[in-house]
């Protein structure tokens, strides 16, 4: 649900995010310390949703300092996703504005064509796509390993230095938290995204 804009307004509006921020420092006895880690874990993926809208990512920046603090003590590569939202893609944006996009809209410096932008759960049949892709000499940036860990530079250099991100959209792609700050970065330093429907019936909605 988190996918849609208006419901994260709402939950703001709702006094949310502390419950949420509560949630993923979770310090309470009496939690079986199985559904502790689902609790802290379904929080701060639900809260990497949210700050991939820059306005929500400004709030929890400017009135919620002592919570990004104690997002940078956590090992959770969840609450390292967030702070890259929070903090890394700020900063990378805000340098290239200084320089007035060139890097970006310099056609030259781009190293691919394309990067395929997917669900782990859609890997089948993207690592197809991407094989033909190739076949036909076609320069292409896929992540094989997948979704695993916390977002490095290998993932913001390759969206940067690609002409085309290639939305590979099912469901699965758009209730991730991963893809969305993919596609999100893509749009805000004005690389092209082209979608593609792996789901004849698909609903766009929310982020997509």
């Amino acid at each position: 649900l988190v996918q849609h804009d208006d419901i994260k307004k709402e939950i703001i509006k709702q006094d949310g995010l502390q419950l949420l921020f509560k949630c993923t420092t979770l310090e309470a006895t009496n939690i079986d310390s199985k559904d502790k880690n689902v609790i802290i874990r379904r929080s701060l993926t639900t809260l990497w949703k949210m700050v991939c809208n820059k306005d929500i990512a400004s709030v929890v920046k400017i009135l919620h300092e002592e919570f990004i603090e104690k997002l940078k003590l956590m090992t959770n590569p969840t609450a390292a996703n967030i702070l890259w939202e929070l903090e890394g893609k700020a900063k990378i944006l805000d340098e290239k504005h200084h320089q007035h996009s060139q890097i970006v809209q310099n056609k030259t410096t781009k190293k691919y064509d394309l990067m395929i932008s997917y669900s782990h759960a859609d890997k089948i049949i993207c690592h197809k796509l991407y094989d033909y892709l190739t076949q036909d000499k076609y320069k292409v940036w896929i992540d094989k390993t997948q979704m695993g860990g916390r977002i490095d530079e290998a993932i913001a250099d390759s969206i940067e230095n690609s002409h085309i991100i290639l939305m590979c959209m099912s469901d699965t792609y758009k209730d991730s938290a991963w893809c969305q700050s993919e596609a999100t970065y893509a749009r805000e330093i004005g690389t092209i995204r082209l979608p593609l429907k792996l789901q004849s019936k698909l609903q766009r909605e929310g982020w997509l």
